[in-house]
């Protein structure tokens, strides 16, 4: 049951993050814009890369960036295991900056 519904949510986030993208590149074709907007991501991650993910090890951590690629280029250099990066917007980021964890990382 618990996996089912861990299934359900994935597959949620990965629409909402596909239909995202998809909405930008009708945008980005119709208009011609050039430059992608910053945009929050959250990163799930172990902090070792070493062992085993374990689900109650597991950590967030929120970055900016434009892409999922640029956002898991600038954690390269971390010895983080990444398990998944979501982008995050509109009433989902707003109940993530309700928690009091809720800090940007700034990372160049």
């Amino acid at each position: 049951m618990v996996l089912e519904h861990f299934a359900a949510y994935i597959i949620n986030e990965i629409r909402k993050y596909m239909s995202n993208m998809l909405l930008f590149y009708i945008l980005e074709k119709r208009f011609r814009i050039k430059e992608r907007l910053n945009m929050i991501f959250k990163v799930y991650y172990q902090e070792s890369a070493k062992e085993v993910p374990v689900r109650e090890k597991t950590k967030t951590v929120f970055i900016e960036g434009k892409t999922e690629r640029e956002v898991r280029t600038k954690l390269k250099t971390r010895p983080f295991n990444i398990e998944f990066v979501t982008a995050v917007d509109g009433e989902f980021l707003e109940y993530e900056k309700q928690n009091e964890d809720y800090k940007v990382l700034e990372i160049e």
